[in-house]
């Protein structure tokens, strides 16, 4: 009962598609001289639609008369692809397709829609919407970088910064490493984070620095005034910090200085009890005691390779373990809601039983459970298709510009070489078009 109710609505729904997007009445008035426009011929497109019923569209083609101009091609108009698909079932596909295997992502499209594709399709169109999506912030990041344009945020909002890495494996080049940028607000008076966003790259610890400018404009880290970041003691992420958010008070995510302590102690004793018990005397020192007599004990073992290493690692960023202090000021002092995002983007996309990606493949996808993760999809999306549908009007142009080139002379063995398309060496290189300029904020 149900299928065949659903079938007559998408039959319905088809044909009211088709009236929607028909001609116009009357004849529109050219939007560069304002003169009315003629009809030279007609476009017509079928695509499939929701319930797999092919909708066939058709459109007129209008030139004007005065001053030569026409409207855009009837696959601009209506926010048509190139492909088969309309253009709700394409950005299905990609949604459904960031969430898991493709191979389910075309079972589960189907079973939503009714419109059959195939898991190759599917990939397909979900890492070139996610290079799109990757364009789209690389320029909002450079537009933030040189104009400095800031969203009117509150300086006051107190906000917590943590960043981290986990490795994933690339086809031909082996394990890289993705950091992540955590940023969410810390609510007064309550535990854990609200509003958390992130970025992210595949990129060197630099570039990641650079990508990473656009989020942190959006959020407002370099003007705010009460910035806490809680992250583990490597060098990239402190030199981050250095460089985009100076005035942030730094804490050492307190699992890793615990750890730090269970390492020293592991290696001085053999005796389980031992060990378990001045571990947690000294964590609990240094959770709430003071963090000097944390590092005496330290200091206090046999000497070996490790303990030097525990209180090398300690003793440099002793004004990041006074966790005590931090804890009575209402600071966070882990850093789980990076590590829950690199769990829940990263790894349960990139790391499955069967998952092989190349770089470009890994970062698409990556841009994509980005902005899932950040709840940007809707606004995102709409970006996505203008950027799209800047290229495909260029190359379009193009293709045109080459077929009215007149043929270049050309001999070969004293013969002229007959034909309509000049050699194609003589073509000029394929060029994409420039995103459009300022990018919108992706807010």
């Amino acid at each position: 009962m149900e299928v065949e109710a659903e079938r007559q609505v998408a039959a319905l729904r088809a044909e009211l598609i088709a009236i929607a997007a028909g001609a116009p009445k009357t004849a529109p008035i050219c939007p560069t001289c304002g003169t009315p426009m003629q009809r030279v011929g007609q476009r017509t497109r079928t695509v499939l639609t929701r319930g797999a019923v092919p909708v066939t569209l058709t459109g007129g083609r209008y030139r004007c008369s005065a001053c030569g101009a026409e409207l855009p091609p009837l696959a601009e108009t209506l926010d048509l692809g190139s492909g088969t698909y309309s253009p709700w079932i394409v950005e299905s596909a990609v949604l459904i397709g960031g969430e898991g295997p493709f191979r389910t992502a075309a079972r589960l499209l189907t079973h939503v829609t009714g419109v059959a594709m195939s898991a190759a399709t599917v990939r397909r169109a979900s890492q070139a919407a996610g290079a799109t999506m990757c364009q789209l912030e690389l320029a909002f990041a450079e537009t933030v970088r040189v104009t400095g344009a800031m969203p009117d945020l509150s300086p006051d909002v107190p906000l917590q910064l943590s960043i981290d890495g986990s490795l994933v494996h690339l086809r031909d080049e082996g394990w890289r490493e993705v950091k992540l940028l955590a940023i969410g607000e810390r609510p007064a008076g309550e535990a854990g984070l609200t509003q958390l966003t992130y970025a992210a790259t595949l990129g060197r610890a630099t570039v990641f620095g650079d990508e990473a400018v656009g989020e942190l404009g959006r959020r407002g880290v370099p003007q705010a005034t009460d910035v806490v970041t809680v992250n583990d003691g490597a060098v990239w992420i402190q030199e981050f910090v250095d460089l985009h958010c100076p005035q942030a008070q730094r804490v050492l995510d307190f699992a890793h200085a615990a750890g730090s302590l269970a390492d020293a102690a592991k290696a001085t004793w053999t005796d389980e009890s031992i060990v378990a018990g001045w571990f947690a005397t000294q964590r609990h020192e240094l959770l709430t005691g003071d963090p000097d007599q944390v590092l005496a004990a330290l200091a206090q073992l046999p000497a070996s390779d490790q303990r030097d290493t525990s209180l090398s690692y300690l003793a440099r960023r002793r004004d990041q373990i006074a966790y005590r202090a931090f804890t009575d000021q209402g600071w966070p002092i882990g850093s789980g809601c990076v590590e829950r995002g690199q769990r829940h983007i990263v790894q349960d996309r990139l790391k499955g039983r069967g998952m092989r990606w190349d770089g470009a493949g890994a970062t698409a996808m990556l841009a994509v459970r980005i902005v899932v993760a950040n709840d940007r999809w809707d606004e995102t999306w709409r970006q996505v298709g203008a950027a799209q549908r800047v290229v495909a009007r260029a190359r379009t142009v193009q293709r045109r510009a080459a077929r009215q080139r007149p043929p270049a002379p050309s001999h070969t063995g004293g013969r002229r070489q007959t034909g309509c398309h000049p050699p194609v060496a003589s073509l000029p290189p394929a060029r994409l078009a420039p995103l459009p300029q300022p990018i919108p904020p992706l807010i």
